[in-house]
C-alpha cells in the first residue's frame, strides 16, 4: 500500500506542480517585478502591437516559416508580374522600441520595411512586391539556408535582394528548428542543402547538423509504440487529458517567460548587457564570413541584384570591443563585396542618438523609435529607387 500511495504522489505531484505553474504567470511577474526595483522604462515603451500582413512578412520570425512562404509562393507566382524584392535581416527590421518623448502607441506600429513595403504597394511603382524574412538574431547560414530555397522555387525568386549585415551578427549560428520542416517541402532545396553540407565550408557544419536533427526528429515521428503497451496507453490518455486543459496550450508562452527571466537577471544582476561589446574570432567568425560570402556567390550566379547594407547601431553604444575588430569587420565586407561587384551601403551612423529606444535601463543598440523607422525608410526607399 505504501509502495501504492508513493507511485501515486511521483506521477501526481510533478503533474499538479506543473498545472500550478502554467496556470499563473510567475515568471512574467518575476521579471516584472525586477524591471521595477531596477528602474525600466514602462512596458508600452517596447511596442508589442506591430502591424501584420503575412503578404508582406513572414510572421513566424522563423519558427513556423513553411505555410508563411507557401503563402507567398501563391501570391508572387500569380500575373501580373511582379519586381520582387525580398529583405532578410534580424529583429531590427520588425520591432520598436519608443525613443524618450515618443508616446505610447494608439494603434499598430510600422517598422521601416513595413513603410518600404507599404510606400511601393500603393505608390507609382505598384508593380513592385515587397517581403521580409527577419528573426531574433538571424544568422548568416540561416540567411543561405533562405536564400537557397528561395531559389530553387521559381514563384519566389526575388530579383533584388537586401541582406542587413551587423558586425555582433557574425557571433551567431546553427539553423533553428522551425526552419527545418523545409527540408521536406521541396526536394531540389533539400539536394542543394545536402550538397553545401558536403562542401567542407566552416558554414557545412550547420547544415550537416540541421540535416541530422530533421532526419533524427523524421525517424522519431515514423516509428510509434505498439499500442498494447501500458506506457504507451498511458501517455495517450494523458495526452488527451491535457489537450482539455486550456493552460497547457499556453506552455511554450510560460518557456519565453521563464528565458526573459533569465535574460533580465544576466542584465540586471550580472551587467552583461546587450550594449556589451566583444570580440569575435575563431571558427564563429569564419562560419558566418564564409555564408555570407556563399549568399553573395549565388545572388550574383543566379542574377539576383544584391544589396548589402550595414544595419544602423546606436550612437550611444559601440559593437565594437577595439579599434581592430571595426577594422577587420570593414575590410571583410570591402574585400567580398568587390570580389562579387556587390554594393555595400554603410547605415550605421545614419540615425541619431536621439530616436533610439532603451531597454531595461540601458540604450537600445539595435532598436529603433517611430521616428527613426521613418528615417530608415526614407533611406530605404531612396537606395532601392537609385537602383531600378
Amino acid at each position: 500500500m505504501r509502495q501504492l500511495l508513493t507511485s501515486i504522489w511521483i506521477i501526481t505531484a510533478p503533474v499538479a506542480l506543473a498545472l500550478a505553474l502554467l496556470s499563473g504567470t510567475p515568471f512574467e511577474a518575476a521579471r516584472q517585478r525586477l524591471d521595477t526595483v531596477f528602474g525600466a522604462e514602462p512596458a508600452w515603451t517596447q511596442v508589442t502591437h506591430l502591424y501584420q500582413n503575412p503578404e508582406l512578412q513572414e510572421t513566424s520570425h522563423g519558427e513556423q516559416p513553411v505555410h508563411s512562404l507557401s503563402t507567398l509562393a501563391s501570391s508572387w507566382g500569380n500575373p501580373p508580374r511582379l519586381r520582387r524584392i525580398l529583405f532578410m535581416g534580424n529583429s531590427q527590421m520588425f520591432a520598436m522600441s519608443l525613443a524618450p518623448g515618443e508616446g505610447a502607441p494608439k494603434g499598430e506600429e510600422m517598422t521601416y520595411t513595413d513603410l518600404v513595403a507599404e510606400h511601393y504597394r500603393h505608390g507609382a511603382m505598384s508593380n513592385v512586391a515587397c517581403y521580409r524574412l527577419a528573426a531574433p538574431g538571424m544568422t548568416y547560414t540561416e540567411m543561405l539556408w533562405y536564400l537557397t530555397y528561395f531559389l530553387n522555387d521559381p514563384d519566389l525568386k526575388p530579383e533584388m535582394l537586401l541582406v542587413q549585415v551587423n558586425y555582433q551578427a557574425f557571433w551567431n549560428g546553427n539553423i533553428r528548428d522551425g526552419m527545418l520542416p523545409m527540408l521536406r517541402s521541396n526536394p531540389n532545396f533539400r539536394t542543394e542543402i545536402e550538397r553545401m553540407a558536403g562542401d567542407g565550408k566552416p558554414y557545412s557544419s550547420d547544415f550537416i547538423d540541421a540535416l541530422r536533427r530533421y532526419d533524427e526528429e523524421s525517424a522519431l515521428q515514423s516509428v510509434a509504440a505498439p499500442w498494447y503497451q501500458p506506457g504507451t496507453q498511458i501517455e495517450s490518455r494523458m495526452r488527451d487529458f491535457l489537450k482539455e486543459v486550456p493552460a497547457f496550450d499556453t506552455r511554450h508562452q510560460h518557456k519565453d517567460s521563464l528565458m526573459d527571466l533569465l535574460y533580465s537577471g544576466r542584465v540586471y544582476l550580472l551587467h552583461l548587457t546587450p550594449t556589451t561589446a566583444r570580440s569575435i574570432t575563431g571558427a564563429r567568425l569564419s562560419r558566418s564570413q564564409a555564408a555570407l560570402e556563399k549568399i553573395l556567390q549565388l545572388a550574383t550566379s543566379e542574377h539576383v541584384r544584391i544589396l548589402l547594407f550595414n544595419s544602423p547601431v546606436n550612437p550611444r553604444v559601440s559593437l565594437y570591443r577595439t579599434e581592430t575588430d571595426r577594422k577587420n569587420y570593414r575590410d571583410f565586407l570591402l574585400q567580398v563585396t568587390q570580389r562579387y561587384q556587390v554594393e555595400l551601403v554603410d547605415f550605421e551612423c545614419e540615425i541619431p542618438a536621439g530616436l533610439w529606444g532603451r531597454w531595461m535601463s540601458t540604450p537600445d543598440p539595435l532598436h529603433m523609435g517611430r521616428a527613426g523607422h521613418h528615417k530608415m525608410a526614407d533611406l530605404m526607399i531612396r537606395l532601392i529607387d537609385a537602383n531600378k
